[in-house]
């Protein structure tokens, strides 16, 4: 089920690699914490690749909306982990409060 999820969209493995991790919080045996995290890793990197192969300009749609944290994956991991203050800012800016608000 979590092979026919990831074909339904890319961005579904965050989702399975964090079955991965739930797994692990519970202390399940090994196979059902590996398994989802090396099918989620090893589906995402190659849907990425895959769609910059395909994509006339080569680039990926979810960079875009990121790029306020990075153009490249290992810059965008890298200004979450080191950089948390301005993660924390944008979530927290007032277009975005106000989305909430009117989501409750």
């Amino acid at each position: 089920m979590a092979f026919m999820a990831l074909l339904a969209r890319e961005d579904v493995a965050i989702f399975i690699f964090m079955f991965g991790i739930i797994a692990l919080i519970e202390k399940k045996e090994k196979k059902w914490i590996m398994a989802p995290c090396i099918l989620a890793l090893a589906y995402f990197v190659f849907a990425i690749k895959f769609i910059g192969w395909v994509k006339p300009d080569g680039g990926y749609k979810f960079y875009t909306y990121y790029s306020w944290l990075g153009s490249t994956p290992p810059e965008i991991f890298s200004n979450i982990i080191f950089h948390p203050v301005t993660l924390i800012k944008r979530f927290f800016y007032m277009e975005n409060i106000e989305m909430i608000l009117g989501f409750l």
